[in-house]
């Protein structure tokens, strides 16, 4: 009696409820638009993706399975709902195995095949949240909030803070212990002792000083034996008298000119006026000469 019991609890129950993949989330209401790239690289801010199932459903938008290397990734991803994707609010669920078909609507994707974030190492959802923002994609209202609340409960964000006191603590206790602090200071100042040693060993700062003094009184000397302060200023003089002479030449000459034009000008109309009354004059004497013939040859025909 009791091993026919026993078979009978083996049997397996048909009515048993879908098995839950706990680094599943199962997304609806994609927009038509969007592709596994467009999924992956959304979903790929929680946590790195091992495999996407895309499939189009009969009333114009997408389903999708996303499949996360851990399981808190899938957590942070439940966070997401009403988040837009292209034009259309999403939702996330957790994942559930009977949700995935194999059919002409349905696109399998490998994770090592799809375009991924840089998938986050320890990271609050807060900071994941934040980067989701940060990248342009528009979330719910209460989505950041919720993501504190989760950090809160769980002790996130003091783990973290805790985590960075205790890295400083022990920067610090590391600095006590080898005087690390300690010994570059004295690095630093033995450095510079010794530079103004050799310095002062060798006189670099006054063979500097020396040479630019000598490099000036050289200057000075070669000007002075060879004069070329004076020629300079000779020629400068020179050129400036030369312009100043060849000014004056072309003054001259165009004033010269003028007269000659203008003396020029003068006799040629007092040429001009005197042949004029010489003309006038012999045409008067030609007049008077005429008139008394004129007078005698009448005379005669009367």
């Amino acid at each position: 009696m009791s091993e026919q019991t026993v078979q009978a609890t083996q049997v397996p129950s048909t009515t048993a409820a879908p098995s839950v993949h706990t680094h599943s989330v199962v997304v609806t209401n994609i927009s038509e638009k969007a592709n596994e790239k467009t999924v992956s690289d959304f979903f790929s801010f929680c946590g790195r993706i091992s495999k996407l199932v895309l499939r189009s459903d009969d009333h114009g938008h997408q389903t999708a399975v996303v499949h996360f290397e851990t399981e808190e990734a899938a957590r942070t991803a439940l966070l997401l709902t009403n988040a837009l994707i292209v034009d259309t609010p999403i939702t996330v669920k957790a994942g559930d195995a009977s949700i995935e078909t194999h059919d002409e609507k349905t696109k399998t994707f490998e994770g090592s095949k799809l375009s991924q974030q840089a998938a986050p190492t320890d990271a609050s959802r807060s900071s994941i949240i934040s980067s989701i923002l940060s990248a342009g994609y528009k979330l719910g209202a209460d989505v950041l909030q919720a993501a504190k609340d989760f950090d809160a409960k769980h002790g996130i964000s003091s783990t973290i803070s805790s985590g960075a006191e205790a890295i400083k603590h022990k920067v610090d206790e590391i600095d006590k212990q080898f005087k690390v602090s300690e010994t570059a200071s004295a690095i630093k100042n033995t450095a510079v002792d010794t530079v103004h040693a050799v310095d002062q060993k060798l006189g670099v700062s006054e063979t500097f000083h020396a040479a630019k003094n000598t490099a000036a009184e050289t200057v000075h000397a070669v000007d002075q034996k060879l004069g070329v302060s004076e020629t300079l200023h000779a020629a400068k003089n020179t050129a400036a008298e030369t312009l100043q002479s060849a000014k004056n030449t072309t003054a001259e000459t165009l004033q010269s000119a003028k007269n000659t034009t203008a003396e020029t000008l003068q006799s040629a109309k007092n040429t001009a006026a005197e042949t004029l009354q010489s003309a006038k004059n012999t045409a008067q004497l030609k007049t008077l000469q005429l008139k008394p013939s004129t007078l005698f040859t009448q005379s005669i025909k009367n």
